[in-house]
């Protein structure tokens, strides 16, 4: 989509608003800054948070028994963490969204 994958993120993101089957839950870009919107997040923060209808169902199912979260820190080049949001489905890890933030506070 573009060379800078931030804009690139940010193209991804704006071409799936609106849509019914958009996985994008929750998407802060950088250099944003509003805190009824975003409460305790800076204006360099990035947030993405996606989750597809099949995990959405999985996480309504089994949601109310466990929920875990796995943290990967530091994944790229740009010091992004990953939580995945896991559900146990008959007592496995089953992913149900995950969660990209570039900041030093989860």
């Amino acid at each position: 989509m573009d060379t800078n994958e931030f804009v690139s993120v940010g193209k991804w993101v704006h071409s799936l608003q609106g849509r019914e089957d958009s996985p994008v839950i929750l998407f802060k870009d950088q250099n944003i800054y509003d805190e009824d919107l975003y409460p305790g997040l800076k204006a360099e923060d990035f947030l993405l948070v996606i989750m597809n209808s099949c995990q959405r169902e999985m996480l309504n199912f089994y949601g109310n028994d466990t929920i875990c979260l796995d943290f990967t820190h530091g994944m790229n080049v740009y010091g992004f963490d990953l939580a995945t949001i896991l559900v146990l489905d008959d007592k496995r890890g089953v992913s149900s969204g995950f969660y990209f933030k570039q900041s030093a506070r989860f």
